[in-house]
Parts: C-alpha cells; sequence; structure tokens
C-alpha cells in the first residue's frame, strides 16, 4: 500500500494524516482479499474513489494484509491563549498550551479564571485551520464540576470575544484529573473557545486541538442545507463570509468544492439562491473549474472584490453525495471498517459518532462508508449486502493503528490488502 492511500484512510477515519504503513499476518487463514492494488491519487478523499484492481481478484496471501499507523497533530502548542481574568499568577491563560497533563493547579499547569459573569479561555492557532477534535483535561486537585457546560466554539470571528463562532461541542463533565475529546465535525477556523455560558469559575489543566492547516486555501462551508454537505457556498476571504455567484456555475465547480469538504462525489451544482440568499458580499463570479482541483482557490476564476453585477439571488449551492451521513438514510450499503484504536495516553472520548474517535471502552470503532453505483466496490451481482461484524485488532504502541477488515452477513471474514 503506497503512501497516499494510507492518507485517504487516515484522513476518511478522522485519524489525521498517515505516519506508518506495513504489511502483517492475517488473523483469519484463508480469508478472501477485496481489495488489491490500492492507488490513491493526490485529489481522493475516500477510500472508494481510489483505483484499484477488480474487486475480489488478486494473487495475496494471509501475510500482506495491510496495517497502518495514523497520527493526529496538536496544533495548539504553537498558538497563544487569553482568557477573562486571571486568578493569581499560577493560572495564566497559556498554562493550557504548554504540552503538559498536569492536573495540579499548584505546579502551574493550569488555568484559573476569576468568578466572571461568563468566564471564557481563547486559542488563537495564528492561522485558519481545519480543527477535527479538542480534547481537554480537567483539574485533579479540587473543583472538576466547574467544566459543566462548558462550550467549545471554533471559528474566524472575535465578536464577543470569540464566543458566538459556531459550537463544536458542549462539556457534560469531565471526571477529575481525566481527559475528553470532543469532535468538531471538520470546523474551519483560527480561534477556539472554551466558555461558560453562565457565572462561574474555568479552570482548564490542557487543551489539544487536533486538526491540519487550512491556510492555503480559502475555508469554504455550506449554509441552508439539510445535511453538513448540501446548502449554499460560502468562502472566508478578508476577513468575512461571502458567496459565489452562479454564473458559469456547473457540476465540475460542485465537484471541486464537495471535494474540498471531504464531502464524496457532487451530484448537484445548483443556481438561483436554492438553498436561500446570502448575506455579505459575492467573492467570486466566472468560476471555471476543470473539476481535478483540489480546492476551489485553484480553479480559474473571478475575484469580484465587492464590485459585481450579481444580487444574492444568484448564490451558487452544492449537494455532495455525503459518505458520512449522520443518522439520515443510507444512499447505498453499508461497508463497516474496523480500526482497532490505541490510546496511548488514557484520555476518555466522549459522545460517539460515525466517523469519530471512541471511547476507550468501547471495543473498536465502526465507520459507515457509503458505496457509489457502479463502483468495484458494489459486488457484481447487484444484490445488497449488509455488513455486520467486524473484529478488533491486536492493540500497537505509538498512535492509531489498525489492520483494516470488512464482515459480510452470510461472508467469510475478508481484509483489505496491501
Amino acid at each position: 500500500m503506497e503512501t497516499n492511500t494510507a492518507s485517504v484512510i487516515c484522513q476518511q477515519l478522522d485519524c489525521g494524516k498517515s505516519r506508518t504503513v506495513s504489511n502483517t499476518e492475517s488473523r483469519l487463514k484463508g480469508a478472501p482479499n477485496w481489495l488489491d492494488i490500492v492507488k490513491c491519487r493526490p485529489h481522493d478523499s475516500t477510500l472508494c474513489q481510489c483505483p484499484s484492481s477488480p474487486w475480489g481478484k488478486n494473487k495475496c496471501d494471509d501475510g500482506e494484509v495491510a496495517l497502518i499507523t495514523c497520527e493526529q497533530k496538536n496544533v495548539a502548542l504553537k498558538g497563544t491563549a487569553t482568557q477573562s481574568s486571571q486568578y493569581d499568577s499560577y493560572g495564566a491563560a497559556g498554562n493550557a498550551i504548554d504540552g503538559n497533563r498536569n492536573t495540579k493547579y499548584t505546579d502551574g499547569s493550569c488555568t484559573h479564571t476569576k468568578q466572571d459573569s461568563k468566564p471564557w479561555w481563547r486559542l488563537d492557532l495564528q492561522d485558519v485551520f481545519t480543527v477535527t477534535s479538542v480534547t481537554i483535561t480537567n483539574r485533579g486537585d479540587c473543583c472538576s464540576e466547574r467544566i459543566n457546560g462548558a462550550e467549545i466554539r471554533v471559528g474566524n470571528s472575535l465578536d464577543d470575544n470569540g464566543n458566538q463562532n459556531p459550537l463544536c461541542a458542549v462539556v457534560p463533565s469531565i471526571a477529575a484529573g481525566q481527559s475528553s475529546s470532543f469532535q468538531c465535525n471538520w470546523t474551519m477556523g483560527r480561534y477556539v473557545n472554551v466558555v461558560l455560558p453562565k457565572p462561574g469559575i474555568l479552570t482548564l489543566c490542557e487543551v489539544e486541538v487536533n486538526g491540519h492547516d487550512s491556510s492555503g486555501y480559502l475555508p469554504l462551508r455550506l449554509q441552508g442545507g439539510n445535511t453538513m454537505c448540501s446548502g449554499r457556498v460560502e468562502l472566508w476571504y478578508e476577513g468575512s463570509w461571502g458567496t459565489i455567484c452562479d454564473d458559469l456555475w456547473d457540476i465540475n465547480d460542485a465537484q471541486v468544492v464537495c471535494r474540498q469538504l471531504g464531502c464524496g462525489t457532487a451530484l448537484k451544482a445548483h443556481g438561483n439562491a436554492a438553498f436561500g440568499r446570502g448575506n455579505g458580499p459575492i467573492w467570486l463570479n466566472e468560476v471555471k473549474c476543470w473539476g481535478s482541483e483540489l480546492h476551489l482557490w485553484d480553479c480559474p476564476h473571478s475575484l469580484q472584490d465587492h464590485r459585481t453585477s450579481c444580487s444574492h439571488k444568484e448564490d451558487a449551492g452544492v449537494t455532495c453525495e455525503a459518505l458520512y451521513q449522520g443518522g439520515l438514510t443510507p444512499l447505498h450499503e453499508a461497508i463497516y471498517e474496523e480500526i482497532e484504536y490505541n490510546l496511548t495516553r488514557g484520555e476518555t472520548y466522549r459522545n460517539p459518532r460515525k466517523g469519530s474517535v471512541l471511547s476507550e471502552d468501547v471495543p473498536s470503532g465502526y465507520e459507515d462508508v457509503e458505496d457509489s453505483e457502479g463502483d468495484p466496490l458494489s459486488g457484481t451481482d447487484g444484490k445488497k449486502e449488509y455488513y455486520d461484524d467486524a473484529f478488533p485488532l491486536e492493540k500497537s504502541a505509538g498512535g492509531l493503528s489498525g489492520g483494516f477488515l470488512l464482515a459480510a452477513a452470510g461472508h467469510t471474514m475478508v481484509s483489505l490488502i496491501s
């Protein structure tokens, strides 16, 4: 398996980038191998989009099962922090991003506000990042209940000190001295806030932010749709969100938007403000993507800079395949991919969802990955198969790792091989 393929898998599972790729022995001798010669390209966002040999046709043996290790990156370490107030010399805002999960306050590794009407802590990542998850370590020597009800917000606005940015998660509680992670659904932003929406004291002993740098291209978002992968296309430029005019807007442009947002294949390009009229500037017009670009900014376009004959009744939108449906009825049959996560630092993960890292007391994480019609993953007989089981791999040290195994009802255990 090539590095590009491993990177696509890690990205699809929301596990950061690929760190290592190797072979391992199959745990089920003689089980069929479904995929071989998988060669993902740089613009592929899901495994289903990657070229491979025909489904089930290969000459591999039990010693050629692909094993990959994924690694998240804590982007908070290079940021700067501030807070609504500081209780004393021990409780500086920067203590929460010192890379130290020490939970004893007097050791100088935790933050501490005064009694405020709405205490908050804000991290400036110094650039726009796509945030996948935020991990908070709670104080261990006192007052663990102070974190209860805290909101995690990610975005680019400093209105109300950043406390009105999009909501990532609400912290129900974190046990004293423990860490919990919260998924942020690839939210883009420069600022990460932890805020108590009520009078109280906020104390944090470490805040870790997993994500990747999005500064090389303009952040996109979809608004007004009924899923996270459909809606009016908006992009962040010069400090504000704006829309795109639908002149020349077509399926090739939509394909690039869906790819950039990790939403699979474009199903439709919309015009005439199909998802409602936006507000603010209309940043782009006459976008002319070939469809193979990685980011919308790579496509030929006309940057309007507020000057355009378009109006918001011409706002462009997209509908993407949305491989992760978040509880909606799947578009196609589901394939469950299983990976055993090696949680090396003992954190407790909350609110598991499709595509998320699960709690340590759950033996394995299941991914719902929907297949495209006509893809080799669809099988050869056109009948639906319902995948209902997967076996955990043994844990390995350092990072998140696992071999991919697929099990179909009525079929034997199979493996994804290199």
